[in-house]
């Protein structure tokens, strides 16, 4: 038998956007382009310069290229290290839920982040 569902169930997919969004917020604030963010994402998933450049259809050499940007603006000098800073931003950031229902979604029904607690104040 079935459980029935909720009507707005919360997925996994959407706490994945939320959480990409949040990186996505950390990458920014190292004046990092478009195309260096989605390099940058990729690589806090865990894939290689070869995976990055055939899912997004670059070459090998310009994914490295990206990637060396990257760790110049960050000023850090491996993907761990990369990881490691938007990982503690991120739990930083104090952006985070209690339970489901304090999940916001915009007209299109994509979750959008929650702000920090000290922008909620003013």
């Amino acid at each position: 038998m079935r459980k029935k569902r909720a009507k707005d169930p919360i997925c996994a997919t959407d706490i994945l956007r939320a959480l990409y969004l949040m990186r996505e917020d950390e990458l920014k604030r190292h004046d990092l382009t478009k195309k260096e963010i989605v390099v940058a994402q990729h690589m806090l998933d865990g894939e290689g310069n070869a995976d990055i450049a055939k899912r997004l259809r670059l070459s090998v050499s310009g994914v490295k290229y990206h990637v060396g940007k990257i760790f110049v603006k960050t000023r850090k000098h491996t993907r761990e290290e990369l990881c490691r800073l938007v990982r503690v931003a991120v739990a930083a950031s104090d952006r985070t839920w209690k339970d489901t229902s304090e999940i916001e979604k915009d007209a299109k029904g994509r979750i959008v982040p929650p702000e920090p607690k000290a922008a909620r104040r003013a």
